[in-house]
């Protein structure tokens, strides 16, 4: 599989990943809710999904999310690793 370069692809990734993991609609995984402060998603969760999304597109497991992430935020670093590579 090709690695995808387009941050709105790493938007929904993350999106129905959190969405599976959380149960939390789609209309509240906005792209630049807090996932911790806002939502209550521990970081644990944030860092599983962000390994999870990372595996399934070919990049590096071994990068930790930032601390505090939004999806955007979060989508916007896969986005640049991406087209790096």
């Amino acid at each position: 599989m090709s690695k995808p370069k387009d941050e709105i692809y790493f938007r929904n990734l993350l999106r129905d990943k959190f969405d599976g993991r959380t149960g939390y609609p789609l209309d509240l995984l906005t792209d630049d809710v807090d996932l911790e402060g806002d939502l209550g998603i521990d970081s644990l969760l944030v860092r599983e999904v962000w390994a999870k999304a990372r595996e399934e597109t070919g990049l590096s497991t071994d990068v930790r999310p930032p601390k505090t992430p939004s999806i955007r935020e979060l989508a916007k670093l896969l986005s640049e690793e991406a087209s790096k590579s």
